[in-house]
C-alpha cells in the first residue's frame, strides 16, 4: 500500500501545474454477501470507513484508495448461536469518471480478508468455516471494483455519496455505500515539495 500511496504522490507533484489534486474520508455501511452466504440467508452488515488520494482533469480522475470492510451476523449451527464475522481491508486504484452532478468509478485492488466464526464448540466452527468458505485472518486477494455516485460543492470542499461493490475472486463481494468529504491539495505543498 505505501508504494502506492508514494507513486501517486510523486504523480501528483508531477502533475499539479495541469491537474487538480484532492484527498478525501469517508464512513461507510458494508454488506457481504458469497453464494455461500446467500444460500443460507445470512447477510452480514456493518460499518468502515476509508480514505482516497486522487489526481484528476476534465472528467478523468486516478485515486490511490484505502478501505475497511467490518461486516458481522447471526450464525446458528447445530443447534449452536454465534456470529459470522466478514471483515476485510482493500487497498489499490481506480479510475473516476466525473460528470456535473455524478461519478463512475472502476478499479482493482488487493484484499486483505479477516474473515471468522465465533461458535464455542470446536467441531461446529470447523464445520461452519468449511461451509462458509471462510477466509482466515491475512489472506490476501485480487478484486476489482465498480461503483457510482453523486456529488455537490460546499464551502468546506466536495461532498459525495456513493455506492461501491468490491468484487473479490473465489469470495465473494462487499457493497458500500459511502459518505465523505473530499478537499483540494493547497498549491503551496507542490511548490515546497518541488524546491
Amino acid at each position: 500500500m505505501r508504494g502506492i500511496f508514494l507513486t501517486l504522490l510523486t504523480l501528483l507533484g508531477i502533475s499539479q501545474a495541469s491537474a487538480n489534486t484532492y484527498f478525501g474520508l469517508n464512513g461507510s455501511w458494508t454488506g457481504f454477501t458469497s453464494s455461500e452466504t446467500d444460500k443460507y440467508k445470512l447477510s452480514p452488515k456493518g460499518i468502515g470507513y476509508g480514505g482516497i488520494l486522487g489526481v484528476g482533469k476534465d472528467f478523468v480522475g486516478l485515486e490511490a484508495f484505502y478501505q475497511t470492510f467490518n461486516a458481522e451476523g447471526d450464525i446458528k449451527h447445530e443447534g449452536e448461536k454465534g456470529k459470522i464475522n466478514m471483515n476485510a481491508q482493500a487497498y489499490g486504484a481506480a479510475l473516476r469518471f466525473s460528470f456535473q452532478s455524478f461519478f463512475l468509478r472502476l478499479g482493482a485492488g488487493r484484499y486483505m480478508l479477516d474473515q471468522s466464526i465465533d461458535l464455542a464448540t470446536t467441531a461446529n466452527r470447523a464445520a461452519a468455516e468449511d461451509i462458509y468458505n471462510i477466509q482466515d485472518s491475512g489472506t490476501a486477494k485480487n478484486g476489482m471494483l465498480f461503483g457510482i455516485g453523486v456529488h455537490g460543492k460546499f464551502a468546506i470542499g466536495r461532498m459525495y455519496l456513493d455506492y461501491t461493490r468490491h468484487q473479490i475472486a473465489s469470495v465473494g463481494g462487499y457493497d458500500t455505500i459511502s459518505l465523505g468529504l473530499v478537499w483540494p491539495f493547497p498549491e503551496s505543498i507542490f511548490t515546497t515539495l518541488s524546491k
